[in-house]
């Protein structure tokens, strides 16, 4: 049985994200699979039959009913953590090209958005000391391969090998015609794609320990918020100090929660991508529509808020993660309870 969010897959994702990067179209036309109804849960079905009512008749009733659905499910953005993210690429500018690009941005936002605010800060004490948990608890796994010179796949199986999860029957699987990977706990399994290629070898680590730390070893999901905040975490801990993830793909939620459509949102988001890192022009548009796909998949690329909200969760859930892990510094065997499944924190 597919997972609910499977039918907020497009299935022809390539072909139109080569037309709009190729300027031929001002929007994403994108085709999904079709729902058996009463095949899930009745929160997910109705998430599922909402949607399709919305792309085809996108009347203000079943735009309220998609809306509603998304918040009690995954909760509402936070224009004011949207604005952090903004101030902190704000800081970023060094270069007369970026000030350029920075002044298209505020051309585009409005003023309520242009408000300057601060992401929370998490003390290096606090970094440092789970960092140091992580290493000992996946005997420098991760330290210790050579990311350049092996696959996304071989990174993921001598995960699964050190985690002690390989005894327990888990493995790897390879699909063929999938861009991600996911976690299949009743066949325990760790699907990844074949034409799955990960961004940068870091990026590679990232998405090994997500899999398997994160979600493999922990056991079923419980709360969504919960484990995906965790497991964000543990991607975090592989670097030398503290960098927010899943930022942009938080900020395309709260701007296209606001009404903005596709092509607005992504006008807005490859311009703060390419300012804020080393990305290319090229680059910076491709991964900025990727990030607005995760968002407006499965609902209205025209606008009106009608989008799928699950993918803000990573982002809040990780900032209340950092929150609780900061009130006090727990002992070892705690790390190990959690990130085994025994403590649950959200």
């Amino acid at each position: 049985m597919l997972a609910a969010h499977a039918y907020f897959k497009p299935l022809n994702f390539e072909t139109e994200k080569a037309l709009f990067l190729a300027g031929s179209v001002e929007f994403p036309k994108f085709i999904y699979r079709e729902y058996v109804d009463g095949t899930l849960g009745e929160s997910d079905d109705r998430l599922i039959k909402a949607a399709f009512l919305v792309r085809e008749s996108p009347n203000l009733d079943h735009i309220k009913d998609f809306r509603d659905l998304n918040e009690k499910m995954y909760g509402k953005p936070s224009s004011k953590l949207a604005q952090g993210i903004i101030t902190n690429i704000y800081t970023k500018i060094d270069n007369q090209t970026k000030e350029c690009l920075w002044e298209e941005v505020k051309q585009r936002l409005s003023r309520s958005m242009l408000k300057p605010n601060v992401l929370p800060v998490i003390r290096r004490e606090t970094f440092m000391h789970y960092k140091k948990y992580f290493q000992r608890y996946s005997e420098y796994y991760f330290e210790n391969i050579d990311l350049k010179n092996i696959s996304l796949s071989e990174c993921i199986s001598g995960a699964i090998e050190t985690t002690g999860l390989t005894i327990e029957g888990w493995s790897l699987l390879e699909e063929a015609g999938s861009f991600h990977a996911r976690v299949n706990h009743s066949k325990k399994k760790i699907i990844v794609g074949r034409d799955y290629v990960s961004r940068s070898m870091n990026a590679k680590a990232r998405i090994a320990v997500h899999e398997v730390y994160g979600h493999a070893l922990r056991g079923k999901i419980l709360s969504l918020r919960e484990s995906e905040g965790f497991a964000v975490v543990l991607e975090q801990l592989l670097g030398s100090k503290l960098k927010y993830r899943r930022t942009y793909r938080y900020l395309v939620g709260v701007l296209a929660y606001k009404g903005m459509n596709f092509r607005e949102v992504f006008e807005i988001v490859w311009r703060l991508m390419f300012i804020a890192s080393n990305y290319t022009k090229e680059n910076a548009r491709t991964h900025a529509f990727n990030e607005c796909t995760r968002i407006f998949r499965g609902g209205i690329m025209e606008g009106k808020g009608a989008i799928f909200l699950k993918d803000t969760v990573y982002f809040e859930a990780n900032l209340k993660m950092w929150e609780v892990l900061s009130r006090e510094l727990l002992p070892y065997q705690s790390f190990v309870d959690m990130i085994e499944g025994r403590r649950v924190v959200l």
